[in-house]
């Protein structure tokens, strides 16, 4: 069976800043102290400050130019993003997650605010692409807002489940899982809840 949290979707059309430049270290002058130069690398990721979201006010901002805008001009915007979205799609599949994640960024600026199950799709979509490239806080953001605009829509929340348990929240993962298998009983994936919770609660019982 596939996971279906590593797909993105496309039905019914239902799914950066780079890093500094690291310095060559030149082999002529080396530091004289190898725990120097490891206690610099944990000291920068310790000070990595959280990634910002572009699309952290999109709802605010498009529900301000909605008011506006003709509902012919909501019709093409919508088939805008949905086009967008497929070629999303496309990019996912070819694994070329940095355009994938454009086409749906986009997507999700063009998509009427009216219709919250084609923006819930995109997010999810969005989620899958980032989570493939290691992006997980704003991946798991993004399944959230995904949940906001359809609650029982069960890609996003397994894949916040399986987020949030590669992130050891183990006890906010079960609280997903559980509702996983609440709208999905037949979801393979799910049934890890049980083993996370059995694993949590070992946990807190051997802290107390």
């Amino acid at each position: 069976m596939s996971d279906s949290s590593e797909s993105t979707d496309s039905e019914d059309t239902f799914h950066d800043a780079p890093c500094d430049p690291t310095e060559r270290e030149d082999s002529e002058f080396p530091c004289s102290s190898c725990e120097h130069n490891e206690a610099g690398r944990a000291d920068e990721k310790t000070e990595k400050e959280p990634e910002e979201d572009p699309l952290q006010d999109i709802e605010k901002e498009l529900e301000a130019l909605e008011l506006s805008q003709s509902p012919e001009e909501k019709e093409v915007r919508l088939s805008q993003s949905l086009s967008l979205k497929e070629k999303g799609n496309q990019f996912f599949r070819d694994e070329l997650l940095p355009d994938a994640l454009e086409c749906y960024s986009a997507a999700l600026r063009l998509c009427p605010t009216s219709h919250p199950r084609e923006r819930a799709i995109l997010f999810n979509n969005r989620a899958a692409t980032l989570a493939k490239m290691e992006r997980l806080d704003v991946a798991i953001t993004d399944c959230s807002r995904s949940l906001v605009l359809h609650p029982s829509y069960v890609k996003p929340l397994l894949r916040r489940a399986q987020l949030l348990e590669k992130q050891d929240k183990l006890n906010e993962a079960l609280e997903d899982y559980k509702k996983v298998l609440e709208l999905a009983p037949a979801e393979e994936n799910a049934l890890r809840a049980h083993a996370i919770g059995y694993y949590s609660t070992s946990i807190k019982s051997n802290n107390d």
